[in-house]
């Protein structure tokens, strides 16, 4: 009889340390989602990760596209309900005699504090070679820190 109730014990015991276990390793709770959409500022269309942007989204320097140097414009757009810091990288690549793509410039611009709704404009630092000479312009990367407080 004492031993089946030391053995009740002993069971009970184990499974309130391992519901104790579980409680403590559940996953943190995950902050809003992040979004910032990329426009091109001519056409108004979104501009996706991977793609190539339109040629509206670069702009000469000089006015004259056939001249050094060339930068890219557009909107960034913050779709979160949170403040955020976004990082987006362009990449300007042509095609070389042999028919392959190589990179001839990368762009990264930050947009600091881009409130919840907003559509703020950028200009990217720009590339040093001309605009006729940039054959596919991509957007490579875009990165959010979100800003919130509990």
């Amino acid at each position: 009889m004492m031993f089946d109730v030391l053995e009740r014990a002993s069971i009970a015991i184990k499974l309130l340390l391992l519901a104790l276990f579980v409680a403590g390793c559940s996953p943190p709770d995950t902050g809003p989602s992040l979004v910032v959409e990329v426009i091109d500022p001519v056409s108004g269309g979104v501009v996706v990760i991977g793609d190539t942007a339109p040629r509206s989204m670069l702009e000469a320097t000089t006015g004259d596209p056939n001249l050094c140097c060339c930068r890219n414009v557009g909107l960034a757009q913050n779709l979160s309900t949170v403040t955020v810091h976004a990082s987006v990288r362009f990449e300007a690549l042509r095609t070389t005699p042999d028919g392959t793509e190589e990179t001839i410039g990368l762009t990264l611009e930050f947009l600091r504090d881009l409130a919840p709704g907003e559509r703020r404009p950028f200009v990217g630092d720009g590339f040093l070679v001309s605009c006729a000479s940039i054959e596919r312009l991509v957007l490579n990367e875009v990165d959010l820190k979100g800003l919130f407080f509990p």
